[in-house]
């Protein structure tokens, strides 16, 4: 019951979200992904935005610009940047590395970008969502 509650007092909110996602970005509103529950159950789970658009913008939100790329300097461990994105720690390793296919790069508390453009084409970076540009 308080599920239900909260889900119609987020719904005017989750509505602006989806037209302001449509409006600006290409591809589909919602992602969706298959996942496991309680007692084996399988449910879908559905989200505004993949995890590696998510990563991408953080990044791209908190590089300092060296030339056609740049670097980011982690102000917490990775495994707090995995719980303030929504993820698991093991997750955010998954998808540092296939950001790696993108030039990022990095096993510390440095992760190196290789070409900015190449980061936004993955990011899909929306005003709305992510702050100015």
């Amino acid at each position: 019951m308080v599920a239900l509650v909260q889900t119609a007092l987020m719904l005017p909110l989750m509505l602006v979200a989806a037209l302001a996602i449509k409006l600006t970005s290409r591809g589909p509103v919602l992602y969706s992904q298959e996942r496991v529950g309680k007692g084996g159950r399988l449910f879908n789970l559905y989200k505004f935005r993949t995890m590696i658009e998510r990563l991408a913008n953080w990044l791209l939100l908190n590089l300092e610009p060296q030339g056609e790329g740049g670097v980011v300097s982690l102000p917490f461990s990775r495994r707090r940047l995995a719980a303030h994105l929504g993820a698991t720690p093991e997750t955010l390793s998954r998808i540092f590395s296939e950001l790696c296919a993108h030039g990022v790069s990095g096993r510390s508390q440095e992760i190196r970008i290789a070409s900015i453009a190449a980061l936004e084409k993955v990011a899909h970076p929306d005003p709305l969502i992510d702050g100015p540009a």
